[in-house]
């Protein structure tokens, strides 16, 4: 009887990422180049082979992951698609805090609620320990029928960008609050006061 219900749930989301993976080989997407603010209609095979992106299904199960995001995390499709199947999530194998945690995971409820895209930076940890700081930009995915059946998220690795707006504020000889970093660190402690 298990066996049935668990060979019955394969089968279901097979079907739904076989129509995800339908609906996103079809799919032109909009990027906007940051300097001159043109928009562009960019077809799926481009994306795949020059972007670094993932694609979840609506319950949050990873469908797809491209190389260059693999390597940027240090995990290989195998180890994600183990732990997926072993913790029904993956968020924890990423972000080892339990308050990152919770942020991602009420972050990520939103997002599968939404018809709309959303920009974010996250904080995840390497498979190495390293932290890194990726910039998210996601798309739903719409169906057939309008439904949302799951999401892109594209991924641009900002550690290097992150750390040097870190090393604006601190004196690189004493390691100390610089200048800069003690009038950040005195207006936040003048507006946590006044809250």
């Amino acid at each position: 009887m298990e066996n049935e219900r668990l060979r019955a749930e394969n089968e279901v989301a097979k079907a739904r990422i076989t129509e995800l993976e339908s609906v996103i080989a079809n799919r032109t997407f909009i990027f906007t180049d940051s300097v001159t603010g043109k928009s562009y209609n960019v077809p799926y095979s481009l994306v795949e082979k020059y972007a670094t992106f993932s694609i979840y299904d609506i319950n949050g199960k990873p469908v797809y992951f491209t190389d260059g995001l693999l390597q940027t995390l240090g995990y290989t499709k195998e180890e994600i698609d183990a732990y997926y199947a072993e913790q029904g999530e993956i968020v924890s194998l990423m972000y080892p805090e339990e308050h990152e945690q919770e942020h991602v995971r009420s972050f990520l409820a939103e997002l599968n609620r939404s018809k709309e895209g959303y920009k974010a930076t996250f904080y995840p940890t390497a498979k190495d320990g390293r932290k890194l700081a990726i910039e998210f930009s996601t798309e739903p995915i719409f169906g057939p029928d309008g439904k949302i059946i799951g999401t892109v998220r594209f991924a641009r690795d900002v550690t290097g960008e992150h750390a040097a707006k870190q090393m604006l504020n601190v004196d690189m000889l004493t390691g100390e609050a610089n200048r800069h970093g003690f009038e950040k660190r005195f207006l936040e402690a003048v507006v946590q006061k006044e809250v």
